[in-house]
């Protein structure tokens, strides 16, 4: 029995060294693959906000011709003394910012924390570390802190998702806040006599800068917008002067060669977002925000989404809509957004100027707002104004249609709209449709309903709100109080009828026929016994009388000729 529990107590003695043996290999692998997890997760987690930041730098680059960012940062601690080691001496050459997350969309990161805490301290960026920077010129994304990582004793720090320094060719769209025409590149600087830069691009990337070369063009500079081409300039055969006018005038400039010839950016006004899933705030290159409607697409031509020269947006009909701002400041004190009084008393004297009514434009008009117009459900209606100057109140604007009302029937190749024609047929507004005319206001505020979208409120344009256009015209398209109360014969169709949204000649921030082609309803009414309804603009049919965008005058609301058409206003 002795020998047999021996026996055992020896057996059980190796079995238990070997056993505290593999224990041991197997703890050492263990504790070595889950440090190898860690470093995997930190590096994945820094590649992943890396790639996340770069989608979205690019979208607001390209949406807004500059990087995101607006504080500057120096780099300047020990602790990234290595990120000098993945900094291209070729193309990281400009200076470092702190990319604003907040300028952009569905960012969500796993580092960058210290973000939050310079937004409250701008001044003193440069001492935080949790913080993704970009370069200027190269658009390369750097975390300053760095993600260490330590195996077999050697310690290495990551601060991008690349450990060698990007030599890649940078093809910048923008230069100093210049677009660069499509097939063209950047290829440096050139000065004039006076000593001033100017940029040089050519349509060889390798290319040196000599300005004699005819491939080589230089930025000249167009600050005062030009009505016709400078005569210095040549156009060759596939580039068109209303092309090249339209250009100019949006981008400030055009690119010229030693022989007189140009290279612009051609603008796409056929280019929209995708549709917005739900109401979203949106905030234009100049930093002006608005809300833009649900199911809603936003132009993204540079001529149509800003906000103080009319934004343009689509709506999931295909009709065309755009804004009209109102300064906040013109609202003497707060108030709230049911003190409509108030608000139609501001609105009142903000655009004072243009309540006057008649063609002389001696007659001061009482302005009595809308109290029924001969319209179904007054009592309704008369809600609905005061919902229109909360809206107003609230989020400072208001959209218009792009165009006069069309029947989307009578297109412009058919133009035979006649009084029989009825009111059956489909209200829309887009370009190239005759004009909805033979209608009374009544018929056409019931279309006006009918245009809403997204659960807005659609209809006729009450007195205030044309009122409001013009004075949004006078403040943003640089014209004259006389161009819009008196003369506007130079900013619309006083000739002929025509199709919405043909003529280009007729376009002012955006908006069509606002002066000329139909005089338009509106739900101001002219008369205490509610049978006369207020009509708007300039129309075609006494061109010895101009008729401007600010006149009013009225006629029986059960009238229909084919003098008068409508607008629609969404808030």
């Amino acid at each position: 029995m002795k020998n047999m529990i021996k026996k055992e107590s020896g057996v059980t003695m190796v079995a238990l060294i070997i056993t505290v043996i593999i224990l041991l290999i197997l703890t050492s692998m263990l504790v070595y693959n889950a440090t190898d997890s860690v470093h995997i997760k930190a590096l994945t987690n820094l590649y992943n906000d890396v790639e996340l930041l770069r989608e979205k730098v690019s979208e607001y680059y390209n949406e807004y011709g500059k990087i995101p960012a607006k504080v500057k940062y120096t780099i300047k601690y020990t602790n990234t003394d290595e990120l000098s080691n993945v900094l291209s001496s070729k193309n990281d050459t400009g200076d470092f910012y702190v990319i604003d997350l907040e300028a952009m969309k569905g960012i969500t990161l796993n580092y960058g924390k210290d973000y939050e805490k310079i937004k409250s301290d701008e001044q003193n960026a440069d001492k935080y570390t949790d913080i993704y920077i970009i370069n200027e010129n190269s658009q390369n994304i750097f975390y300053v802190q760095g993600i260490e990582i330590t195996q077999n004793n050697t310690t290495k720090t990551y601060y991008t998702d690349y450990t060698e320094p990007d030599e890649t060719t940078v093809d910048l769209r923008y230069i100093d806040g210049i677009l660069i025409p499509e097939n063209y590149y950047y290829i440096g600087t050139t000065k004039d006599e006076s000593g001033n830069e100017s940029l040089v691009i050519s349509n060889n990337k390798e290319d040196e800068v000599n300005t004699t070369r005819t491939n080589q063009y230089i930025w000249t500079k167009q600050i005062s917008e030009i009505e016709q081409k400078p005569s210095s300039v040549t156009l060759e055969e596939k580039q068109k002067e209303d092309e090249f006018i339209k250009s100019v005038n949006t981008y400030k400039g055009y690119f010229k060669n030693s022989e007189g010839k140009v290279q612009y950016v051609k603008i796409d006004e056929a280019k929209w977002s995708e549709a917005y899933t739900k109401d979203t705030q949106y905030t234009d290159s100049k930093g002006d925000t608005i809300t833009i409607p649900k199911d809603c697409k936003i132009s993204l031509a540079p001529t149509m989404n800003i906000v103080s020269q009319g934004l343009v947006i689509k709506d999931k009909n295909e009709n065309e809509w755009v804004w009209i701002s109102i300064p906040e400041k013109i609202f003497k004190t707060a108030r709230a957004d049911t003190d409509y009084d108030n608000i139609k008393a501001d609105l009142i004297e903000y655009a004072k100027d243009y309540r006057k009514g008649g063609s002389t434009q001696e007659l001061e008009w009482e302005d009595k707002w809308y109290d029924g117009c001969g319209i179904k459900d007054a009592d309704t209606y008369t809600e609905k104004y005061n919902q229109m100057l909360s809206s107003i109140y609230s989020n400072y604007g208001f959209w218009i249609g792009r165009y006069e009302v069309g029947d989307s029937v009578a297109t412009k190749n058919n133009m035979n709209r006649t009084i029989e024609t009825g009111t059956t047929n489909k209200a829309v507004i887009q370009a190239e449709q005759k004009p909805y005319n033979y209608i009374t206001v009544e018929q056409a505020q019931e279309k006006s309903n009918n245009l809403a979208i997204s659960e807005k409120t659609g209809s006729l344009m009450y007195g205030i709100q044309w009122d409001l256009v013009c004075k949004f015209i006078e403040k943003n398209a640089g014209l004259k109080y006389e161009d819009i109360a008196t003369d506007s014969t130079g900013y619309g169709n006083y000739k002929q009828l025509q199709a919405t949204g043909i003529s280009e000649e007729s376009k002012i921030l955006n908006i069509y026929d606002f002066a000329g082609n139909e005089l338009e309803w509106t739900l101001e009414c002219a008369s205490d016994s509610n049978s006369y309804s207020v009509y708007r603009g300039g129309n075609i049919v006494n061109p010895e009388n101009t008729y401007a965008m600010s006149y009013r005058s009225s006629t029986e609301k059960t009238n229909k000729n084919i003098n008068i058409s409508f607008r629609v206003t969404l808030f």
